[in-house]
C-alpha cells in the first residue's frame, strides 16, 4: 500500500472485496490495482478563464503601465540627482 497526502493506493485488492456498484465492472476473483483520492469540496471548482479573472481583479490596484513605471523611476532619479 502506497500512501500520500489525501491518496491511497492498493495494489492486487482482491475484486470480490469491491463495492457491488465497482465489482460488476471486474473479473470475479481477479485483482485491481486500487486508487483512492480525495476530492477537495471546500473549494469550488474554477476555469482557468475564472483563475485569469480573479488574480487580474486581485492585483488590479497593483498593476501599472510601462509608462507609469518609467516616470516613477525618472522622478527618483531626478531625486537623488539634486
Amino acid at each position: 500500500m502506497e500512501r500520500a497526502m489525501n491518496k491511497i493506493v492498493l495494489h492486487h485488492y482482491p475484486v470480490d472485496k469491491l463495492p457491488e456498484d465497482l465489482r460488476r465492472h471486474f473479473s470475479r476473483g481477479g485483482s485491481v490495482t486500487l486508487e483512492v483520492v480525495e476530492e477537495r469540496t471546500d473549494e469550488p471548482e474554477q476555469s482557468v478563464e475564472e483563475l485569469v479573472r480573479a488574480m487580474r481583479a486581485r492585483h488590479a490596484g497593483r498593476l501599472r503601465s510601462q509608462e507609469d513605471i518609467v516616470a516613477e523611476i525618472r522622478a527618483l532619479r531626478d531625486e537623488w540627482d539634486d
